[in-house]
């Protein structure tokens, strides 16, 4: 009977830890974290280490080969900073899951969040302004060919980060909950982030930025149909890849963006089996910023050549003429 009520008392207390004020500590994002330590810091070093070791090369390229600076390259200078930006995120999120202890914080909570979002947006916007020009270049090649670049290329950085910053980081920064109210103060989404930032603020921006460019994708792609111009088939090239650059973006992101819509509106409660699924979904929108440098390579003959010769391991002789179409 001894035996049996210190085994009661041990199952009380188990029960007690794991449900405590109807939230159970296996349901909170720390304890994930914590259980999940073996194979998300192995994880975030070898994507940080991809990140930088592939968009580098891109600015190596860009910046050593002249031939490869043209507009569609600018554009695409404009998603390799945002993806070395987002490698930066990924260190201080190694760093928090190292120290668990800080999730314990508020504020260190939040800024995980923040970042998550930040990063985001503003992938999302550098792709509607490579779609964007890439419409233009389509629809009205003389007016695109006439810009004046030096503006267009702010105008363009200005549009992709200001948003992005005001939406992703300073709002959730200086709108959330403190935990005043919670007797279990855990690092957990709902208990920091306001339902209604999700369901108004970060579910409608990706759903209108991804409406927008497949509207001007799919024009794009009519427009080349009907096009009769010599650089047809190197236009269609360059549209494929930003197609394919797209696709890879939707697919590491669209799914947690629909779990935390389906959450917000809902206000469905995580559990462990949610909460594991939507840590490895955020995980998996880092690794988009780690594909983009691949899809260059495999893609632009032009920037093999170029990166060969900006690491000075192979000379090639340049091009007699290249268009803004062949390069990057």
């Amino acid at each position: 009977m001894k035996m049996n009520g210190t085994v009661g008392r041990g199952l009380n207390a188990l029960n007690a830890a794991l449900h405590v004020n109807g939230v159970g500590e296996l349901n909170s994002t720390k304890a994930v974290i914590q259980m999940s330590k073996i194979w998300m810091i192995p994880f975030f070093v070898m994507l940080v280490v991809l990140i930088y070791v592939g968009n580098c090369i891109v600015l190596v390229a860009y910046c050593t080969v002249k031939r490869l600076r043209t507009s569609n390259s600018v554009m695409m200078v404009q998603l390799t900073v945002t993806d070395l930006v987002a490698g930066l995120t990924l260190i201080f999120q190694a760093v928090t899951v190292s120290y668990d202890y800080l999730f314990e914080d508020v504020h260190i909570c939040i800024l995980w969040y923040a970042l998550i979002f930040f990063r985001g947006m503003a992938s999302i916007l550098s792709l509607f302004m490579i779609t964007l020009d890439r419409y233009f270049a389509i629809t009205n090649p003389l007016k695109h060919m006439s810009r004046n670049k030096k503006t267009w290329f702010i105008g363009v950085a200005l549009s992709i980060w200001i948003p992005a910053f005001v939406l992703g980081f300073i709002m959730p920064i200086l709108w959330h909950k403190d935990w005043s109210f919670e007797k279990d103060k855990e690092c957990e989404l709902p208990l920091v982030i306001p339902e209604i930032y999700i369901s108004w603020i970060v579910v409608p921006f990706f759903v209108i930025n991804a409406a927008g460019i497949v509207f001007m994708y799919t024009r794009i792609e009519r427009a080349q149909r009907k096009s009769m111009s010599r650089d047809k088939h190197k236009m269609a090239k360059l549209s494929r890849t930003v197609a394919l650059v797209l696709a890879c973006f939707f697919t590491c992101w669209t799914p947690i963006i629909v779990m935390l819509g389906v959450h917000s509106y809902t206000y469905m409660n995580y559990n462990p089996i949610t909460l594991n699924i939507r840590l490895a979904l955020a995980q998996l929108t880092a690794l988009n910023s780690a594909v983009n440098p691949v899809i260059y390579v495999i893609r632009y003959r032009q920037f093999r050549k170029a990166f060969l010769e900006a690491v000075g391991s192979k000379r090639v002789r340049p091009a007699s003429k290249v268009t803004e179409s062949s390069a990057l």
